[in-house]
């Protein structure tokens, strides 16, 4: 004989489901936590490393050209001399792009944290509905209102230091890069010739890619600063608008 089963019932498990829902997203949340964090340490890392080798630039390209010498005696000095230089270059444009993309990747993620924290305190009334809760009452506000009168103040305090920090080393760097990469010859258009155009190249290599990383590099740092979480009036007039579109 097949036993029977009652219906569960729905509210029960819309308030299960919720609670549910709430925990995985805090969940990832804190994960993307954690990420951002080695992110910013990583960031810091290569921004000094590239401060490093490009103050250590003059002595880069003798001290690659003596190990590459002594791993490969048989190879020619002179084309070797002539290589190392920009092999130095290469490895400081490299470092540059790569403050570049960490500085994208940290934007994202803190982009994607602070969506999903406005996302969770949206949750929260939803919550204490489904539970049941009449209002006062402190369960399910720790994103939302609890935050808000107990600790908005010192993380707010933690992030503009985070800001300021970020925004000082990138300064310092790319007004360094911009300045020491600077040639008079960039306005100085090469003759058609395969070497001058080589020679060119070679002059202004650095400061191209240093202009071509640092604007948008200060668009990414300027949409950090500015991130703030969606209000619940432009999150319901955005949800209104999807709706009509679907």
């Amino acid at each position: 004989m097949l036993a029977t089963h009652t219906t569960p019932d729905v509210a029960a498990l819309r308030a299960t489901a919720l609670t549910e829902h709430y925990q995985k997203t805090m969940e990832l949340v804190t994960h993307h936590w954690e990420r951002r964090s080695r992110q910013f340490v990583t960031l810091v890392a290569v921004l000094a490393g590239a401060a490093l080798v490009a103050f250590a630039r003059p002595l880069i390209a003798p001290t690659l050209e003596a190990l590459v010498l002594e791993r490969f005696p048989r190879l020619d000095p002179a084309t070797v001399g002539k290589l190392t230089p920009v092999a130095a270059d290469l490895l400081l444009a490299f470092l540059v792009i790569s403050v570049f993309y960490l500085t994208a990747s940290l934007v994202n993620r803190t982009s994607v944290i602070t969506t999903y924290y406005g996302y969770l305190e949206a949750l929260e009334p939803e919550i204490r509905g489904a539970l049941d809760y009449p209002r006062g009452h402190i369960v399910f506000t720790r994103e939302g209102d609890f935050y808000r009168i107990s600790g908005s103040g010192i993380s707010k305090l933690i992030a503009r230091c985070y800001k300021w920090v970020l925004g000082a080393l990138l300064l310092f760097f790319f007004s360094a890069r911009l300045v020491f990469d600077y040639t008079p010859d960039l306005w100085s258009l090469p003759a058609l010739d395969r070497g001058a155009i080589i020679a060119y190249v070679a002059k202004t290599f650095l400061f191209v890619i240093d202009v071509a990383i640092v604007i948008p590099t200060i668009w990414l740092f300027v949409r950090f600063v500015t991130l703030k979480p969606l209000t619940a009036e432009q999150i319901d007039a955005k949800m209104k608008t999807q709706a009509d579109r679907t």
